[in-house]
C-alpha cells in the first residue's frame, strides 16, 4: 500500500513538474517578446534621436557592436556617401572605407577593445556611389553607457578641408623642391635671428644636414658686413638690401650678390653666386680701350645716337667721312643734321617708323663740311649701352665702291668686246668649215670630169654621178648661205614675214609625206597622225614650211636605218601642237639647253658622220617665236628625241585651203642636203 501510494505520489510530483516547467517556458517567451519590443523600442527612440542631432549638426552615426559589424547607419551618411538604403548591407562599411583605412582601423579597434581605452579619432576616407573619395574625421567611442559593447562613431566631413591640407601640402613640398633645386643660397631666420629653414645649397655649402642647426653668424659666413646688415632688417631699420660683396664659403672666396629681404617671420637671406659675372665685368672693362680701338680702326663710319643726348660716340673714320678736324664737332648734334635736305624724309621713314627687325641698309647722301655730297650705305640696330635704348649706325663710304663699280663695268665692257670678238672668229671659222667642205668636194668632181673620157663616161652614166655630187653640195652650199643671210635679217628685224589664216593639218601633212623618198631611202617608217581634221592659225607658210623641214630633215639624219618617225598633230586649247618624235640618237641632258644657240651642237667633234653649221634650230626657234609660238624638246640619250611646235589657234576661216599642196622640191632638197 505504500509502495502504491509512494507511485501516486512520484507521478502527481512529476505531473506537477511538468505543468510548471510548461508554466516557465511560456513566463520566459513572454518575457523574451517583451524585451525584445522593448529593445525595439529603444532602438528606434535612439535612431530618432540620432537623426535629430544629425538634421541640425554636422556630424553622422555609426554603432558597432562588439564584433565590428553596423548596427546603426546615419540615413544621412548613406545619402551623403550617394547611396540608397537597398545598397547598405551587413559588409557596407567594409566595402566603402579605402582598404589602407579600413585596415588601420580595425587595428585601432582591436586595440581599444583590448586595452579598454574609450576613445580614439581616426580620418576615414569613404568612396561614393560615383568613385569618388570622401574625407570624414571619425571619433570612435567604446561603450559609453557602460551597458554593453556597442562601439559609437561620430562622423564629420572634412572632404573640402583635407583637400586644402593636401593642396598646401603638396604646394609647400613643391616650393620646398624648388629652392633645394636651384643654386642660390637661401635662409630664413625668424625675428629673434635664429635660423628656421635652409635651402640644400646652403645646406651643401656649409656642409650641414637637415638635423643639424646653422646659426646665425654661420648663414652670415661669420662676415661682420653681412651680420651688421642682418640685424638691420631684423631691427626695421631696412625693409630689406641687395650688395656686391665678396663672400668666402669655408675655403672659396667669391663674388656674390646678397639679397636681405624682410618678411612677416623675420628675413630671408640669398647668395647669388656672381663670381664670373664679376670676372667678365672686369674683363670688360680691362678690354674696353681694345674694343675702342678696334671701333676707331674700321673701315666704316660708326655713329651711336640716342634722343635726349644726340651723338653720344664716333670713330675716327666717320670724322674723316665728314671732313671735320676732331669729334668734338660731331658729339651733342643730331645725325639728321648731317643728312640732305630731300634726303632727310627718306632717313626719317627707314630707321624712325618701322619696327627694329624691318630695318634695311639704305643709299643717303650726307654733307661734308664744305657741303661735298657723300653717296653712304646706312645700317641701324638697337642696343642698350649705359641703361640707354641706343642706336648704332653702320656708315659706309660708297665713294670707292662707286669707282670700282665703274672699273668692273669696264671691265664687263671689255669682256663683252673679247667675248664678241670670240664669237665672230667661232662664227667665221664654223662658215669656213662649212664653206670649205663643199667646195673640195665640188673641186673634186671638177678636176675627175676633167681627167675622164667625156663622151664615153656620159654614155655609162658616170657624168651624172658626179654632177650629182656637185649639184648637192652646191645646195649645201646655197642652204648655208641662206641661214646665215636670214639670221642676219631676223638679229637686224628685217625679215619680212607674209601672215595668214592657214590650216596647219594640210600644211604638215603635204610637207611629211613629200620627205618619204628619203625615209624610204633609209628604211625608216613614217608615220603621220592627227586628232583634229582642221585647225586654222595665223603663219607665214613659207617660213613654217622651212621650220618643218628642218626638223623632219634632223630626225632622218640622226635616226638609224630601219627607225621609226612619227609626226603628231593634236591640240591643247587654244594651241595646237606638232610633234616630230624619232627613235635614233637622242640628246643629253645637258646639251638641251644650247642646242638652239647659233652655232652651239649635242654632237661632238667626234661624231663626224652627222655634223651641220649649228645654225639650223637656232633659225627654227626664231622663226617659230616670230609667229608667236612655242619650241620645245624632250629626249632620251639613245632612245630618241621629240621637238614640239606650239602655235596658238585662231576661229576664222581660212583664207587659203593647203589642200592637195606640193611641197617645193627646190625647197625639200635645200633642207635635204645634208641628209
Amino acid at each position: 500500500m505504500e509502495t502504491i501510494c509512494m507511485a501516486l505520489l512520484m507521478i502527481m510530483l512529476v505531473v506537477q513538474f511538468y505543468k510548471y516547467k510548461r508554466q516557465i517556458m511560456t513566463l520566459e517567451n513572454k518575457l523574451s517578446e517583451k524585451i525584445f519590443q522593448l529593445e525595439k523600442y529603444s532602438q528606434t527612440q535612439v535612431e530618432e534621436v540620432y537623426e535629430l542631432i544629425e538634421e541640425y549638426g554636422r556630424s553622422m552615426m555609426i554603432i558597432l557592436d562588439e564584433k565590428f559589424a553596423p548596427k546603426y547607419i546615419s540615413k544621412k551618411l548613406i545619402e551623403f556617401l550617394g547611396y540608397n538604403k537597398e545598397d547598405v548591407t551587413s559588409t557596407f562599411l567594409d566595402d566603402i572605407i579605402v582598404k589602407e583605412d579600413y585596415l588601420l582601423r580595425q587595428q585601432y579597434l582591436k586595440n581599444m577593445v583590448s586595452s579598454n581605452n574609450t576613445s580614439f579619432i581616426l580620418v576615414n576616407r569613404m568612396k561614393t556611389k560615383n568613385g569618388d573619395i570622401k574625407y570624414l574625421e571619425c571619433f570612435y567611442i567604446y561603450n559609453p553607457c557602460k551597458l554593453n559593447n556597442d562601439i559609437y562613431i561620430s562622423s564629420i566631413d572634412i572632404t573640402e578641408r583635407k583637400i586644402k591640407e593636401i593642396d598646401l601640402q603638396n604646394s609647400y613640398d613643391l616650393d620646398e623642391l624648388l629652392l633645394d633645386s636651384i643654386e642660390t643660397k637661401v635662409a630664413a631666420l625668424n625675428k629673434d635671428g635664429k635660423v628656421i629653414a635652409i635651402n640644400r645649397a646652403m645646406r651643401m655649402t656649409l656642409k650641414t644636414n637637415k638635423f643639424s642647426s646653422p646659426d646665425l653668424e654661420d648663414i652670415c659666413l661669420r662676415d661682420i658686413k653681412i651680420i651688421d646688415n642682418m640685424w638691420r632688417v631684423l631691427n626695421k631699420n631696412e625693409k630689406g638690401l641687395l650688395f656686391r660683396h665678396k663672400t668666402k664659403f669655408l675655403s672659396d672666396e667669391s663674388w656674390n650678390l646678397i639679397r636681405i629681404q624682410a618678411c612677416s617671420l623675420g628675413a630671408i637671406i640669398s647668395y647669388t653666386d656672381i663670381t664670373e659675372a664679376q670676372r667678365l665685368d672686369m674683363s670688360i672693362k680691362k678690354s674696353g680701350q681694345m674694343y675702342q680701338e678696334v671701333l676707331e680702326r674700321l673701315p666704316v663710319g660708326v655713329v651711336a645716337t640716342n634722343p635726349k643726348e644726340g651723338i653720344t660716340f664716333c670713330n675716327e673714320e666717320f670724322v674723316r667721312m665728314l671732313n671735320l678736324s676732331s669729334k668734338s664737332n660731331i658729339l651733342g648734334k643730331n645725325l639728321l643734321s648731317y643728312i640732305k635736305k630731300d634726303q632727310k624724309r627718306k632717313f626719317i621713314d627707314t630707321f624712325f617708323s618701322l619696327s627694329p627687325e624691318k630695318f634695311k641698309s639704305v643709299i643717303q647722301i650726307m654733307l661734308d663740311k664744305e657741303g661735298t655730297e657723300i653717296e653712304v650705305e646706312i645700317d641701324m640696330t638697337k642696343i642698350i649701352l649705359d641703361n640707354k635704348l641706343t642706336d648704332i649706325y653702320l656708315i659706309r663710304d660708297l665713294r670707292d665702291k662707286l669707282n670700282i663699280k665703274k672699273f668692273k663695268e669696264c671691265i664687263d665692257q671689255k669682256n663683252k668686246e673679247i667675248e664678241s670678238a670670240k664669237f665672230q672668229t667661232e662664227y667665221f671659222a664654223n662658215i669656213s668649215h662649212d664653206l670649205r667642205a663643199p667646195i673640195n668636194i665640188i673641186s673634186s668632181a671638177a678636176q675627175l670630169l676633167s681627167l675622164k673620157d667625156i663622151q664615153k663616161d656620159f654614155e655609162d652614166g658616170t657624168i651624172d654621178k658626179y654632177s650629182e655630187i656637185i649639184k648637192q653640195n652646191c645646195t649645201r652650199l646655197l642652204k648655208l648661205v641662206n641661214n646665215v643671210i636670214d639670221m642676219n635679217k631676223l638679229e637686224s628685224g628685217y625679215y619680212i614675214m607674209n601672215i595668214s589664216k592657214v590650216n596647219i593639218v594640210n600644211l604638215v601633212e603635204a610637207i611629211t609625206l613629200s620627205i618619204r623618198s628619203y625615209t624610204e631611202a633609209k628604211n625608216i617608217e613614217l608615220i603621220f597622225d592627227t586628232e583634229v581634221e582642221e585647225c586654222i592659225v595665223e603663219i607665214d607658210i613659207e617660213s613654217m614650211e622651212r621650220v618643218i623641214l628642218n626638223l623632219l630633215s634632223n630626225a632622218v639624219k640622226f635616226t638609224p636605218n630601219g627607225g621609226k618617225i612619227d609626226v603628231r598633230i593634236y591640240q591643247d586649247f587654244p594651241n595646237v601642237i606638232i610633234s616630230i618624235k624619232d627613235n635614233g640618237l637622242g640628246i643629253a641632258a645637258d646639251k638641251l639647253d644650247i642646242i638652239f644657240e647659233r652655232f652651239k651642237q649635242a654632237r661632238t667633234k667626234k661624231d663626224k658622220k652627222e655634223q651641220g653649221s649649228g645654225i639650223g634650230l637656232s633659225l627654227v626657234k626664231s622663226l617659230v617665236e616670230l609667229q608667236g609660238g612655242l619650241v620645245d624638246v624632250t629626249s632620251v640619250v639613245g632612245e630618241g628625241s621629240e621637238f614640239k611646235v606650239i602655235l596658238q589657234s585662231v576661229s576664222a576661216e581660212v583664207d587659203e585651203f593647203y589642200e592637195d599642196i606640193n611641197t617645193n622640191n627646190d625647197r625639200l632638197n635645200l633642207e635635204f642636203s645634208e641628209v
